[in-house]
């Protein structure tokens, strides 16, 4: 019999124990198998897998694993960068015991309790870039506050600097060419990022998140000028214009003198020369009597109006002289916005 002997250096996930270690395989009757043999594969691809002695992983068995003499298995570790395998069964002569496809490796606990993280899809995963909001400030592991600071490599002095930073500066490079390098774009987002500059991250500090006005579609007319991420629209109050103040009716006065003219038949008088008060038609057919208006102080003299000032107009004031500007600040509650490194 050839035994295929397969070897690799040990990963350094933790490692999950086959549920068959330590176990007796045996017939209906109870008789043992010895010499039984077990395989395991690739849950996905079905190539062979190496499976390991002990948890540390230092020493990998053959493939296939033998039972001894008494159809009892030793101890079989599954490198936990296996998410899921297959094993397979045999007696010594080759007859099939059994063959399970799909097994999780189910290492130890972690946490509070609990079994191992379940493999959770790529595309469940936060990307690079991403935005997410939280309740609370402060630093979050494998996240940047939106707060307009920079970010940059481990020796660039930036506020947050660190080689962790490098997927997030050069995808923030490429997506939004407002955002400030210090010392100027170069040629390349990488060339940028060897060089040790700073970028700034965006900055959404006092600011609402609004869909932009293309997002791959045609123009939606509600937020004009909006159509390229970073861009930034609206101001949080204005100052109204003429044409945008409402027509406001309402009433005036004056403690200026003025007078106002009427007409009057009486018997008879005397004519005037010039005049503006008010006037007198006779009714023998004499000449009309114009009497002016009075503009002095005001006294009991026939023929006189009081505070005769002519054509004339009064000032309005709407408004202040100092005008404030108006807030257009909708409610708003206050939370943190991070982005993805």
């Amino acid at each position: 019999m050839i035994v295929l002997l397969l070897t690799a250096a040990p990963p350094a996930d933790a490692a999950g124990l086959w549920p068959l270690s330590y176990s007796q395989r045996h017939d209906a009757n109870g008789r043992p198998y010895p010499g039984a043999k077990a395989y395991f594969y690739d849950a996905s691809t079905g190539d062979p897998i190496i499976v390991y002695r002990e948890y540390s992983l230092a020493t990998p068995h053959t493939n296939p694993v033998e039972a001894d003499a008494n159809g009892v298995f030793p101890g079989v570790y599954i490198d936990g960068s296996e998410d899921f395998y297959r094993f397979r069964v045999t007696t010594a002569f080759g007859s099939v015991l059994s063959d399970d496809a799909v097994i999780p490796n189910i290492g130890p606990s972690e946490g509070e309790g609990g079994g191992p993280p379940e493999p959770v899809e790529a595309t469940a995963l936060a990307k690079t870039g991403d935005i997410k909001a939280r309740y609370g400030v402060g630093t979050h592991i494998g996240w940047l506050p939106c707060n307009g600071l920079t970010i940059g490599s481990s020796v660039s002095g930036a506020n947050y600097a660190s080689s962790d930073n490098e997927a997030l500066f050069l995808f923030l490079w490429q997506a939004d060419e407002t955002l400030s390098v210090v010392g100027g774009r170069g040629v390349t987002a990488a060339a940028d990022w060897g060089a040790n500059k700073r970028l700034s991250l965006p900055d959404m500090r006092g600011r609402v998140l609004a869909g932009l006005d293309t997002m791959g579609n045609g123009v939606a007319g509600i937020l004009p000028g909006l159509d390229a991420v970073g861009e930034i629209t609206g101001d949080d109050s204005v100052l109204l214009t003429g044409g945008q103040i409402p027509q406001i009716d309402g009433f005036t006065s004056s403690d200026g003198l003025h007078g106002h003219s009427y007409r009057l038949n009486l018997q008879g008088g005397e004519s005037s020369a010039d005049g503006g008060g008010f006037m007198v038609d006779r009714v023998d057919g004499g000449p009309q009597l114009n009497y002016p208006a009075y503009t002095g102080t005001p006294d009991e003299s026939l023929g006189h109006l009081i505070g005769g000032s002519g054509v004339h107009s009064h000032t309005v004031t709407v408004g202040s002289a100092v005008p404030s500007a108006v807030s257009r600040v909708q409610p708003t509650f206050g939370i943190s916005f991070y982005i993805k490194l």
